[in-house]
């Protein structure tokens, strides 16, 4: 395989393993005093969290290293909030994840 196809290859299977821990994600948000926390497991070179208070609006982004897994937003508006996740590799950067949404309370 080239190192072209390979780079793609991961990007793909980043972006999957992404969706999946996203799906998952939703039983592992933390939530109390205006803040949510999202966590994942497998690795990539880095992941970018998008959250907003809309459907597909992200209005707060936070890159983090693969060598974190999890990415806390704190002095959120209440109510509730939508996350997606990409992932980044050398070859890029995955599409949006499926997306999950938590109720943040005061």
């Amino acid at each position: 395989m080239t190192p072209e196809l390979t780079q793609r290859f991961w990007l793909i299977v980043g972006g999957l393993v992404v969706l999946a821990v996203i799906i998952l994600a939703a039983h592992y948000f933390s939530r109390g005093g205006g803040s949510l926390t999202v966590r994942w497991g497998d690795r990539i070179e880095s992941y970018t969290v998008h959250c907003g208070q809309a459907p597909g609006q992200y209005s707060v982004v936070q890159s983090v290293p693969s060598s974190k897994q999890e990415v806390t937003f704190n002095h959120l508006a209440p109510g509730k909030w939508y996350c997606a996740v990409t992932a980044t590799n050398k070859a890029g950067t995955s599409g949006y994840s499926k997306e999950v949404s938590k109720e943040v309370e005061p």
